[in-house]
């Protein structure tokens, strides 16, 4: 029956059961079994409706798959290159130990390629990890302030407006009264003053927050309560290198110390976290109650002043347009007269804002370069970087496929030999593209022996704490076979194709030459030169 067999009826089997058919069944038979199955269709539309006979015809199509017929039919596999892979891995076992010197200088140079790559990688993926370790940090973000600058406007630039995280003190306060898509909110200011306990006395930077701070943030917690805490006035968290400094071994939490300003003022241990890890935009080391910032009462009812940065975290579902939208109405209701006033003081242009709020992503914190804040970075450092890192790789393989083409002249004789005994291009193409990809093994394996020597001194040089956990680990793995591969192939595709075009005739006859290896090794190594000035 032919393959364009059709039912005289309007019932018709699935076309993507007969496509499948078609597709794993031998040519010499899928007229005959699709004829078959189609009659049985039609039999069995006439029987038991169209409904039934499609499953039907569905679960006949798959009784006659085996997957044997598509590894016979539709693939081509070829017994001599696959058994050919274990003598590829002798011949290049052999060959890179008895060129010692030139693989070593092949396998460090790419090593050494691939561990800065891996560290910039490193490097770029905590810039990109910055405060996401805290629970729902997308729900939470700093509120920012935006005003006029009568400097730059006179100046003539584009952009007349500066922008800051400091805010005034009630603001975060009245969102959470009046903003329902608040749900806590925390005030971050910082000081310095005297702190003691016992014969300890140090000079210390301190910050004030309100009792919404750990609602916010997701710090790991080493001893007390963070329950209630800041609802009275005397207590304090402290971080647990502080805590080790003045307290050492003993139990701080529930222990007295004084810490003074303009005053003495005597504050209780209430919990002890650890160090707010490296990848973290909010750094402290001793946190006190807001209440107990020194002017804190004066400047707290003063909505000119702008003295407090501000984080919010917003409900579960809360839109962030939304909540910019009740951020509006806000910062006209209370801040609208106190514009126009600054208007008519600073002569401001009608056409110009005066001032507004705003709000900012916590995980955007650390990359915006509009807001000066601690451990802020630009994210040209990334792109740049991700260049130079790209571009190290091109030099390594550009210096792997000289050296490979200037030793190219010792293989001849076997190239030659390989061909008259009948191998073909296409197999002296695998043999020397295996040995490429076995030098970038070792290559990966000595490069990430020194990722982990040259870390501690990469974190100190780039003010970082990079750690390899195991996850880290894990994704460091799957990064560095990536660019093993990568490398592989890209250093040693060229030197493949050119070493197996060798003719055997005119090199066992003595006829070869090297002038066009030589003649291709002079650009290399100018680019490599150039590449590297660059």
């Amino acid at each position: 029956m032919s393959k364009n067999y059709r039912l005289e009826r309007n019932a018709r089997p699935p076309r993507t059961a007969i496509r499948f058919l078609q597709w794993f069944c031998p040519d010499s038979l899928v007229e005959s079994i699709e004829g078959d199955l189609l009659q049985a269709f039609e039999h069995d539309v006439e029987l038991e409706g169209e409904k039934k006979a499609r499953r039907k015809f569905v679960w006949n199509v798959i009784k006659f798959f085996r997957p044997e017929i598509i590894l016979r039919n539709k693939f081509s596999i070829d017994i001599i290159e696959t058994t050919m892979v274990g003598n590829y891995f002798k011949v290049a076992a052999r060959n890179i130990s008895k060129k010692k010197l030139y693989s070593f200088i092949n396998a460090f140079g790419l090593s050494i390629a691939i561990a800065f790559c891996l560290l910039i990688y490193l490097f770029i993926q905590d810039e990109k990890s910055f405060d996401k370790f805290h629970n729902d940090y997308d729900r939470i973000g700093a509120l920012t302030e935006i005003g006029f600058s009568m400097d730059a406007y006179k100046k003539g630039e584009a952009d007349v407006y500066n922008s800051s995280l400091y805010v005034p003190a009630m603001l975060s306060e009245v969102l959470k009264e009046e903003v329902p898509e608040v749900e806590h909110y925390t005030r971050f200011s910082g000081g310095e003053g005297v702190m003691q306990y016992g014969e300890k006395i140090f000079r210390e930077n301190v910050n004030y927050a309100d009792s919404g701070f750990f609602h916010i943030f997701s710090f790991t917690l080493i001893r007390g309560s963070l329950n209630k805490i800041f609802r009275n006035g005397n207590e304090a968290v402290l971080t647990r290198s502080v805590a080790e400094k003045y307290f050492g071994t003993e139990d701080p939490v529930g222990k007295m110390f004084t810490y003074s300003t303009d005053g003495s003022s005597s504050f209780v241990v209430a919990a002890v976290i650890d160090n707010p890890p490296a990848n973290s935009s909010i750094d402290f080391k001793v946190l006190l109650p807001i209440t107990e910032r020194p002017n804190f009462k004066g400047s707290r009812e003063n909505w000119g002043n702008y003295s407090y940065p501000s984080f919010i975290k917003l409900r579960s579902g809360a839109s962030v347009a939304g909540f910019r939208e009740s951020l509006s109405k806000i910062t006209k209701k209370y801040m609208g007269d106190k514009f126009e006033e600054w208007r008519k003081n600073m002569d401001i242009p009608k056409q110009y804002m005066v001032g507004d709020f705003g709000f900012v992503p916590l995980a955007d914190l650390h990359m915006n370069t509009e807001l000066a804040w601690t451990r802020s970075s630009d994210p040209k450092y990334s792109v740049i970087l991700a260049s130079i890192a790209g571009l190290i790789l091109v030099i390594a393989s550009i210096n792997y496929i000289s050296l490979a083409l200037t030793t190219s002249a010792s293989r001849r004789v076997e190239v030659g030999v390989r061909k008259v005994v009948g191998a073909r291009k296409s197999q002296l193409m695998y043999q020397f593209g295996f040995e490429s990809v076995i030098l970038s093994v070792v290559s990966m394996i000595i490069g990430l022996a020194l990722v982990g020597l040259f870390l501690p001194a990469f974190n100190e040089f780039t003010g970082k704490g990079i750690s390899l956990g195991a996850f880290n680990y894990l994704q460091l793995a799957g990064v560095t076979i990536g660019i093993t591969i990568l490398v592989g192939l890209l250093a040693g595709a060229y030197p493949a194709f050119f070493l197996s075009g060798f003719k055997p005739t005119a090199v066992l006859k003595g006829r070869f030459t090297s002038k066009l290896q030589a003649g291709f090794t002079k650009p290399l190594v100018v680019i490599q030169f150039a590449l590297s000035a660059f």
